[in-house]
């Protein structure tokens, strides 16, 4: 015989374990999205960095990147600054609800 466990209803808010009001309640999320935003903003400073320092001969030497390597490093660049305007410009509007 299967043995049944008994029967638990829970709300979707007990089930998510946070109150949906306009507002998070919970500390959790408002600090996954701060990390969030964070990142948002360092991701291109970050991108350029890395573009400059692997494009250096003075510093990288023989290991030097390519016109290949460099063109993807541009274009990850060119997105990062894109996906980060468009996130901030989201974060803002979403803040100002």
């Amino acid at each position: 015989m299967r043995r049944q466990w008994p029967s638990r209803k829970l709300s979707t808010e007990a089930r998510l374990g946070a109150t949906w009001r306009g507002q998070f309640v919970s500390k959790e999320i408002k600090l996954v999205f701060l990390v969030l935003a964070v990142n948002l903003l360092t991701l291109p400073i970050v991108s350029l960095m890395i573009l400059r320092l692997t494009t250096d001969r003075k510093l990288m030497g023989d290991y030097v990147n390519g016109w290949f390597t460099n063109t993807v490093l541009v274009l990850a660049v060119i997105a990062a600054l894109f996906l980060s305007g468009t996130g901030l410009a989201e974060l803002v509007q979403d803040l100002q609800k």
